[in-house]
């Protein structure tokens, strides 16, 4: 299911479709376990297009979508991305603000909490629209039960998960790969399959004499700083019939009180010391079989900010921390105050310590209790979504066999009303003991300090649960410095495997489904990945999974209408669900599921019957050996929220925790031996489920999804049928054509050729600039192409590189709308230099090349992430990127595909309450003549743009007087300007063209300038849901509104503002107003949420986000919540009230450095990283914005001067107006008026039932 769920995310991309999809399969419970080349290839995680107000949202280290704060998603919410996956072919197709909105609201409120994949990759400083691209993404999740191989995080290329099996291995064995794992100089024989892999040299296991258990990973990446997970194996599966979701408002309780903290307020001046953030810094999540709850803070003393730790694990579960705020304020004692006041103590203690006290002295009184409850049912009624729904569907059919699809961890609403303080201790008392914890830390940490806080803050504790009918786990640790040998703990779930499933096929059909989609599969048992043989297995595997990427790539981007949306495999191995999932998924438009589901069926019979090419086994083994090859490089660049997800991860699933030179040795040394026999013997064997499906003794099922009624366009009745299902299955599977492959050249441009040319032209650098401050150097080169370049060995091996040229949206007219869009789409999946867009794909990745381009309202976009590791990566690169711009393919077949994409984003818009309430929101907020700039794409606007049409804007943009490049990574300057020189300087012809937007208007747009409140949109569900979107224009990023209304705002430097920095240096005055309202964005944000989430319990979640242009003379703010259906104006009326009160009487100083040190310390370990300079010498150059190198100096205390009095003055000098021109738009999804109502007054009176209790619980 989670194949066949993430299967379509990648739908609205030609590149990037496992990319896409990978890590909601992952979140589903389940760790694919192979490689993908989409995600090897030219993938990048920003998508084909993004808003340009979402640029200026990377420069603050904002997310770019809204800032809304609320708990995260369930893991089974990954079902969306089935049910939504059109909408982001919309959102990555318009480049309008509407894209940021709903991706924000979709993936924080209803989707899974970790972003998909585009997202999960970059630097702190970037948004998730916006990061740089990098090698294989895919599979990254923070799944709890997750399985991997590889050291991956958020901000490092992960590794590709290999599938694989568990083998029987000794304890000889297992001490002489350790020995041998000393100098990681390890000879693999081939014949000696089951060596067992060596644990990684710096992590430290152990288990203290009550059973409690740790893993220690000391790593400095960040410095200062470290995370500390705690693992209670006790989830949803262990509640009774009458305790569902107990387990989950348990974990919700804890942080209410405990003996030590007896009140959150305490709780929450310890993290104020620590620098933490309540919810962000602190966290849980619940999930089947465990409970885990997430810290990050400062290894000593007092912090600013601490980089959160609160997504790295939604994934596995649900996961909310308490209301805060809803507790009555508690004065904190003076031997409280005096502990937390000590700067200079030992953070991890602290922090150990209030772990201890959670999970062995929580109070949970009974007011607690009845407080929280109304937060935990308004997050049930929330998460009741349609993907949840489909999921539950999926999960009856498919664990009919085991207690999981009753035991969903958010629980059942009757029951959650009725928990007592009683029921929860009981809970507690059973489940909360040392023999059935695991305690994680990972970070820049002394070990033997932290071993010996454990076992004296834990140690004392009795192995025995407090509730004398539980025994404790009493089975010994053949060896507890290795984790791989613990018995497993938690819940067994126990599948029958042996027996043929009663239903062979299951059709859910819904008017929410948006596309048809069918997933084939077979369970296993769960497996490892333990030994030598374990880790080759996986090897093949991921070259199987693989090369179906590569077929069923070659289809699609051969076609103008390749039928399908998508065609996948995946071989998950989850701890999760206990066992393993070998799905075989296809998805299509609803009209097109015959054709898709022959082509997909097509591919796995001829995968099983002539297996693999010698071409595709080489290609596919040199992706992954290179890529390995890198992270191997790169292991000490990974960063410690990475390192815990993967130990974790690895823990939990008993797989061996490698590192990443020993892997890449092992991997290198593995792919040496294998041969085409063996490895499409395999595929054989892996497709089988499919190929067998129509035999008698089959155990795969069928799941599929489809739209209610008949498909679109049909004139005809559906005559969709179980038995049509049947007939189209077989006709699939039938006669499979042997396989057609194509070679990849050793280079696309050749030296000659470009030498030729260089020769010609003369290219020189013309001037050059130096800036010691920033470290970084510009030059111009002899065409007039700009760059500015800056030296960073933070990721040994690396290079990043971005081409600009101004115009995208903004060159549109009313007449031309969607033109750049369809450029930008066109552009990068056509291919270049006279080979196809899969030949240009694989060359890529089989050189170490991410790539992709994007449309913005004010910019065209082209990104590259370099491996240097593999040999003349750079150079490559670079002749790939000149090739884009000189030789550029705008195929007729790619603009047929992105004109698709947008039918199908446009069939799904009216489902989704959120588009169309954020287009009604929109269409009002702008002026009537320029609001098409900010709604989606038609059919009817795209349908006449033509191949001619694009290339002429596309060539408008990439002219060097309009391009821009940055570049930050680890290379040598010289070299580098030589090879700059050789190819960029011979862009062009050698003479520039002035840009397309030079002499004209094209940065100009109007807004209505007058405040209005749109009719509430309505969208048909089978439940109730809100949302509504609040907001008003307001100034760019430079200070300056135009034609809003009679305003117009142009703040100029005032004599107040600083002329120079704390340390002497000059002040930069014109990002003054940006910095001042990065600041206030935070600030009402967490007000927002203070008080309308937590103090007064009326919206789920909800933030602030001002979106400034970089050239347009303006910019907007949004206010974005998810109100109680019956408490909608009233949640309008408070947001009003609460942004009244902040512009007019301004901020508390514990309000203003809340916001501002968490900015001050992102800036500070961004710094460190290449996006966050590729992101700052954008514009640089000043060509169209007035952006020079003084705005990219010591950013950190630029944001350190910021004083609350000036933030207080930018908000009511850009701010102010808002209510005079705030428009409000509202969309609520539900059936009829009469079930609404009925709905709402049944909540109503649920509420008034548990306004009062009394404690039934004495301490």
């Amino acid at each position: 299911i989670a194949s066949h769920f993430a299967n379509q995310a990648g739908t609205w991309s030609d590149k990037g479709v496992m990319a896409a999809r990978a890590p909601m399969a992952a979140k589903m419970g389940g760790q694919l376990r192979f490689i993908s080349f989409a995600a090897l290839k030219s993938s990048h995680p920003r998508g084909q297009h993004r808003s340009a107000a979402s640029d200026s949202e990377r420069k603050r280290g904002k997310n770019a979508l809204p800032n809304v704060r609320s708990r995260r998603s369930e893991a089974w919410a990954a079902a969306a991305i089935l049910l939504f996956a059109p909408q982001l072919s919309t959102l990555a197709s318009t480049s309008s603000p509407l894209r940021s909105s709903f991706s924000s609201q979709n993936r924080k409120l209803a989707w899974s909490p970790i972003p998909p994949v585009r997202a999960l990759r970059g630097e702190t400083m970037l948004s998730a629209a916006h990061r740089p691209p990098s090698l294989p993404g895919s599979f990254v999740s923070g799944t709890c039960g997750q399985r991997n191989l590889q050291a991956a995080s958020p901000t490092d290329r992960p590794a590709p998960h290999l599938r694989s099996v568990q083998r029987p291995f000794s304890t000889s064995n297992l001490l002489r790969s350790k020995a041998s794992a000393t100098d990681l100089e390890v000879e693999v024989a081939q014949s000696d399959l089951s060596t067992v892999l060596p644990l990684h040299e710096k992590l430290v296991c152990g288990v203290l004499d009550n059973g409690f258990r740790y893993c220690i990973f000391p790593n400095q990446k960040p410095e200062g700083r470290f995370y500390m997970n705690l693992e209670v194996h006790a989830g949803s599966v262990d509640e009774e019939d009458h305790q569902q979701g107990l387990a989950h408002f348990l974990e919700h309780s804890v942080f209410l009180g405990t003996e030590k903290y007896p009140s959150q307020q305490d709780m929450k001046k310890l993290f104020r010391r620590l620098g933490m953030a309540f919810n962000a810094d602190a966290n849980a999540f619940t999930d089947f079989r465990s409970t885990v709850y997430t810290f990050s803070a400062p290894t000593t003393g007092k912090a600013s900010h601490v980089e959160s730790a609160a997504n790295l694990f939604g994934g596995g579960g649900i996961a909310t921390g308490p209301v805060a705020g809803s507790q009555p304020e508690e004065e904190v004692s003076d031997e409280q105050e005096e502990e937390v006041e000590d700067e200079n103590a030992d953070n991890t203690q602290l922090v150990l310590d209030l772990l201890h006290q959670m999970t062995f002295k929580a109070l949970i009184r009974q007011k607690d209790v009845d407080l929280e409850r109304g937060a935990i049912l308004s997050e049930l009624r929330d998460r009741n979504s349609i993907s949840q729904r489909i999921a539950m569907a999926y999960y009856k059919f498919k664990h009919s066999d085991t207690p999981l699809p009753d035991r969903f961890p958010i629980g059942l609403e009757e029951q959650v009303e009725s928990f007592s303080s009683e029921d929860l201790f009981a809970f507690y008392d059973a489940h909360y003991h040392p023999s059935n914890m695991c305690l994680y830390v990972v970070g820049d940490v002394d070990t033997d300090s932290v071993v010996s806080s454990i076992e004296q803050i834990f140690g004392e504790e009795p192995k025995q649960p407090r509730l004398a009918a539980k025994s404790p786990d009493t089975r010994e640790h053949a060896d507890p410095r290795e984790p791989m040998t613990w018995p497993q703990r938690g819940a067994v779930i126990t599948h029958a495997l042996d027996r043929k499933p009663d239903k062979r096929v299951e059709i859910v059909e819904h008017s929410q489904i948006n596309e048809f989609g069918v997933s084939f599969c077979q369970k296993e048992g769960a497996q490892g990945t333990r030994t030598v043989g374990d880790l080759r297995e996986s090897l093949i595997d991921s070259i199987v999974g693989m090369t179906l990427e590569f077929r069923v790539h070659e289809l699609r981007v051969s076609s103008d209408d390749p039928l399908f949306n998508g065609v996948g495999w995946s071989y998950n191995s989850s701890p999760r669900e206990g066992c393993s999932m070998n799905s075989f998924s296809v998805s299509c438009q609803h009209k097109n599921w015959r054709a898709a589901l022959e082509i997909g069926l097509q591919e796995a019979a001829r995968l099983a019957e002539y297996g693999v090419t010698q071409t595709e086994l080489d290609q596919a083994t040199t992706m992954l050996t290179n890529h390995y090859a890198q992270q191997a490089v790169q292991k000490d660049a990974m960063a410690s929220s990475g390192w815990m997800k993967r130990i974790m991860a690895s823990v939990q699933a008993g797989d061996q925790v490698l590192s990443p030179v020993h892997k890449s040795q092992v991997l290198k040394e593995l792919a040496v031996g294998l041969n085409v026999e063996e490895v499409s013997a395999r595929a054989k064997a892996l497709f089988q489920p499919v190929t067998r499906f129509l035999l008698p003794d089959s155990k795969t099922t069928a799941f599929v999804t489809k739209p209610e009624g008949k498909p679109e366009d049909e004139s005809e009745e559906d005559d969709f049928s179980e038995e049509e299902l049947l007939k189209v299955i077989k006709k699939g599977l039938s006669n499979p054509l042997p396989p057609d492959t194509t070679d990849i050249p050793k280079e696309l441009l050749s030296i000659e050729t470009l030498k030729a040319i260089e020769e010609k032209l003369a290219p020189t650098v013309e001037a050059r600039e130096a800036d010691d401050t920033s470290q970084v150097v510009r030059i111009t080169l002899s065409n007039g192409m700009r760059v500015a370049y800056r030296q960073n060995d933070n990721r040994p091996n690396e290079v990043r590189i971005r081409l600009q040229g101004f115009g995208g949206r903004a060159l549109e007219t009313i007449d031309t709308q969607g033109l750049a869009v369809a450029a930008s789409a066109t552009w990068v999946n056509g291919g270049c230099g006279g080979y196809s867009p899969d030949v240009v794909s694989k060359f890529a990745a089989m050189s170490g090349i991410t790539y992709d381009a994007s449309c913005g309202s004010e910019s065209l976009t082209l990104d590259l992430v370099v491996q240097t590791s593999v040999e003349g990566a750079m150079q490559k690169a670079l002749a790939l990127a000149w090739l884009l711009i000189e030789q550029p393919d705008f195929d007729s077949k790619a603009l047929a595909r992105f004109k698709l994409r947008v039918d199908r984003s446009f069939r799904s818009f009216p489902k989704s309450v959120e588009r169309k309430t954020a287009g009604a929101f929109f269409g009002a907020l702008f002026h009537p003549d320029d609001a098409w700039r900010v709604q989606e794409l038609t059919p009817d606007i795209v349908k006449d743009i033509d191949v001619a049409d694009v290339e002429r804007i596309i060539q408008a943009q990439v002219v060097p007087s309009n391009l821009e490049v940055a570049i930050s990574g680890d290379f040598d300057p010289e070299e580098l300007e030589s090879q700059l020189t050789t190819y960029f300087g011979t862009i062009g012809g050698g003479a520039g063209k002035p840009p397309p937007w030079a002499g004209k208007d094209s940065f100009r747009f109007k807004f209505a300038g007058k405040a209005s409140v749109q009719d509430s949109v309505t969208v048909q569900d089978t439940v109730v849901r809100t949302y509504a979107m609040m907001g008003f224009p307001t100034v760019n990023r430079w200070g300056k509104l135009e034609q809003a209304g009679d305003l117009s705002l142009d703040i100029e430097p005032k004599e107040s503002w600083p002329t120079e920095l704390p340390s002497g240096d000059a002040y930069c005055q014109k990002m003054h107003v940006s910095r001042c309202l990065s600041v206030a964005n935070d600030i009402i944000s967490n007000k927002l949420f203070e008080q309308i989430r937590e103090k007064r319990g009326l919206v789920y979640g909800i933030g602030f986000s001002w979106r400034p242009y970089r050239v347009f003379d303006g910019g907007y703010a949004t206010v974005t919540f998810m109100p109680k259906p019956d408490q909608v104006e009233r949640s309008i009326a408070e947001v009003k009230e609460v942004l009244c009160d902040l512009f007019q009487n301004g901020v508390t100083d514990e309000e203003f450095e809340g916001a501002k040190q968490p900015l001050v310390t992102k800036v500070r370990e961004a710094d460190k990283t290449n996006g966050f300079w590729i992101h700052l010498m954008e514009d640089v150059t000043g060509r169209a914005t007035p952006k020079d190198l003084s705005c990219i100096q010591k950013v950190d205390e630029h944001y350190d001067a910021v004083t609350k009095e000036e933030v207080e003055a930018a908000m009511r000098e850009c701010f102010g107006h808002s209510m005079e021109m705030l428009t409000i738009a509202t969309g609520q999804s539900g059936p009829g008026d009469e079930q609404v109502e009925e709905a709402t007054e049944e909540r109503t009176l649920v509420q008034q039932k548990h306004s009062e209790a009394g404690d039934s619980r004495k301490m």
